[in-house]
């Protein structure tokens, strides 16, 4: 049955050496009547499924897989994601401390100028510098305000996409 609502406690009646009645009351949907279906006209659409829509699908099928793999020997890179120790200290004093947070260096929510103050940092590095959020920035309590971080690099990884197999692209196993 479609459209039952979960009933409200049943009332039990227990007696000695009788059988366990109980009566639950249950909301339902009414019937509905659709009409006359026959004047119903569908249309259908044809979709072109262009290369570079397979592509841009199949790279993000490699992103999802990816892994953070460990970097030895060079420092923080566009693209890296830094572990580190965050502090952020707001124009009203506050601090907000983060501890072994991952941070996507070139990641769109980034404040502005925050990625370039990170790069070529090494791993045990840590800087404190100002970010000066302009006027027009999308968060309004931030716009025209400066905010001063303070962060210690732990571990810089790299991201290694996985390659592509047919389980990736096995429409059997896609959700419908």
């Amino acid at each position: 049955v479609t459209g039952v609502q979960t009933c409200a406690l049943p009332i039990l009646s227990l007696k000695e050496g009788a059988p366990l009645t109980f009566t639950a009351n249950v909301e339902t949907v009414p019937p509905i009547d659709p009409g006359d279906l026959s004047t119903v006209t569908l249309q259908s659409h044809n979709t072109v499924i262009t290369d570079e829509a397979v592509d841009r699908t199949l790279e993000r099928l490699r992103d999802r897989g990816a892994k953070l793999e460990p970097v030895e020997g060079r420092p923080l890179a566009h693209g890296d994601t830094a572990v580190a120790d965050l502090a952020r200290t707001d124009p009203d004093g506050k601090v907000d401390e983060h501890n072994g947070i991952a941070i996507e260096i070139g990641a769109a929510g980034n404040p502005p100028g925050f990625d370039d103050n990170l790069v070529g940092l090494d791993a045990g590095q840590d800087k404190t510098f100002v970010i000066h959020f302009p006027e027009d920035y999308t968060v309004k309590e931030m716009a025209n305000t400066d905010v001063t971080y303070r962060v210690q690099v732990k571990e810089i990884r790299d991201r290694k996409s996985t390659r592509l197999n047919s389980s990736h692209t096995d429409i059997s196993r896609m959700p419908s």
